[in-house]
């Protein structure tokens, strides 16, 4: 069973009953032949073909754009394109609350409190990781089209109907050669995996997006430069991201035939999601279904979806989801044997080849088809813990929500100090669904830091533009000195509250039972 997408198989069954693996290099090289052949096996000359047009070359020439731009030191002009995604934010939250909705209605087990903060809170790490690194997206594609732009796609050509129909499709075949890559290379589904650990499947889902995704998959689009002008290519790439938000939930059963036909639908992409044995390695379509119809990599879904990756993480905590993989890829490298077969770990292997995996069975369930796992589910001790950190996370949203609106006009040192703050955040909220025993410290270090940052803001140094509209918009509300002492005061109470909730959770863990009456 090929295992590009989860990073395991059924064939791991047969160590079950293994120990780990031994030092001697002759139980090495089993041990690195089993690991090849749970990554797929090697691949035939006309696979390596294919793949070296479709991938390889794309890469190579964003490596070629990343050093003119280096050596040049000339950045292309980029013309003033509106942040569509940032602009749907509300539909997103609108259509999360509508679907949360329906499904307690009708009593569906959709949603998860615990997993559908976790797939926002790695959706904010990534939107802060893109206000350092969101260039990457236009400025290679910029570069080489201004030097080999061809000069027969003038703007009559450009501008016509079927020129953006074409462009649709050609971007769409684009992103799903990056999808597939993402699923088929190692380094490339250790960026993408955080996509694919939530073990539920609903709108949050469109969410949990990896902070590294966006180092690699604009160059799968460079193919693209000489012919497409630049406000296109950002407008598809925009809508194949917001075409794909509405296909990731269980609300929607079947479209119409002729739609499932030729789109990629919730049923479809459901089948993407899931890591049953028959759905692994399956449509990658970004908007255009028939992609997958051509390359055979199309599968419909004909059994429940069992949602995840092969191994719970058995963790809330945002940086472990975002780059578990990364140490899983050094622990394979540092066991198998060779030079040359280290370098291909990182080159074209395949997330099967996992010895992480191997060696640490005890995390590890496989199970036969048809039958689920237990899902994870860490909670802290107390139902107004959770309130608490649904709130506290509302109000991160909205801080970050301005500070993405003001991202153009604040220093780059401003910007590291808020997103530090915001990931700080996201770590002691996800430690305190985990019930870590430091978690309250963290919390209680969060809220001295929100308390230094606003005192900090009054201070002359503080006051940038930003920070005079954010004082300015509070202060004509409910004024400066009531401001302070609001935000002294919800630092207070948070601050009793973790520590009340910490000691109650002790006691109770601690408490012996109490005998049953006879």
């Amino acid at each position: 069973v090929s295992t590009q997408s989860t990073g395991a198989s059924l064939e791991f069954s047969a160590f079950s009953s293994m120990s780990p693996p031994p030092s001697s290099p002759s139980m090495e090289i089993v041990w690195y032949q089993q690991a090849v052949k749970n990554s797929g096996g090697e691949k035939s000359w006309p696979t390596l073909l294919l793949y070296f047009f479709t991938g390889v070359i794309p890469v190579l020439l964003g490596f070629y754009t990343v050093v003119g731009i280096l050596v040049g030191r000339e950045l292309p002009y980029i013309p003033d394109i509106p942040d569509y995604i940032a602009k749907a934010v509300p539909f997103f939250f609108f259509s999360i609350f509508c679907e949360l909705g329906y499904s307690k209605l009708r009593k569906k087990p959709f949603y998860r409190l615990n997993d559908g903060l976790s797939s926002v809170w790695t959706g904010m790490m990534q939107v802060m990781f893109s206000v350092f690194f969101g260039w990457m997206e236009t400025i290679p594609y910029a570069w080489l089209r201004e030097r080999y732009q061809i000069s027969m796609f003038s703007e009559d050509v450009t501008s016509s109907v079927w020129f953006w129909l074409l462009t649709w499709l050609g971007l769409d075949f684009g992103y799903y050669w990056f999808h597939r890559f993402a699923h088929e290379w190692n380094p490339f589904w250790a960026a993408h995996v955080v996509h694919h650990n939530s073990e539920e499947y609903n709108l949050t889902t469109a969410l949990r997006q990896s902070m590294l995704q966006g180092w690699f998959s604009w160059a799968f689009y460079l193919p693209l430069a000489p012919i497409v002008p630049l406000p296109q290519y950002v407008f598809f790439s925009k809508l194949n991201t917001f075409y794909q938000f509405w296909i990731h939930t269980r609300v929607i059963d079947r479209m119409p035939k002729w739609f499932e036909y030729f789109f990629n639908t919730p049923s479809h992409h459901r089948v993407h999601h899931g890591r049953n044995a028959k759905y692994i390695d399956k449509n990658y379509a970004g908007t255009f279904i028939i992609f997958d119809r051509i390359f055979g990599t199309f599968q419909a879904e004909e059994e429940e979806v069992d949602y995840g990756i092969t191994h719970s993480l058995g963790t809330w905590n945002v940086f472990y989801i975002q780059f578990h993989q990364w140490f899983e890829i050094i622990e394979s490298c540092k066991h198998t044997p060779g030079l040359w077969n280290k370098i291909r770990v990182w080159l074209d292997r395949g997330p099967g080849y996992n010895y992480f995996l191997l060696q640490k069975q005890g995390n590890l369930v496989v199970e036969p088809p048809g039958v689920k796992r237990e899902k994870y589910d860490g909670n802290p001790t107390f139902h107004s813990q959770k309130v608490y950190i649904l709130l506290q996370s509302v109000l991160l949203i909205v801080f970050t929500d301005f500070i993405l609106g003001k991202s153009k006009e604040i220093y780059q040192h401003h910007a590291l100090a808020y997103t530090f703050y915001i990931y700080f955040s996201l770590l002691s909220f996800s430690c305190l669904y985990d019930n870590r025993w430091f978690a309250p410290l963290l919390e209680t270090s969060r809220l001295i830091l929100t308390q230094i940052g606003w005192r900090w803001m009054n201070t002359e140094e503080g006051k940038s533009m930003v920070e005079k509209q954010l004082k300015k918009a509070i202060d004509e509300n409910i004024g400066e000195r009531r401001a302070e002492m609001i935000l002294m005061m919800i630092t207070l109470s948070s601050f009793i509250f973790i520590l009340f909730t910490h000691i109650r959770s002790r006691q109770s863990s601690t408490a012996l039972p109490k005998p049953k009456a006879e």
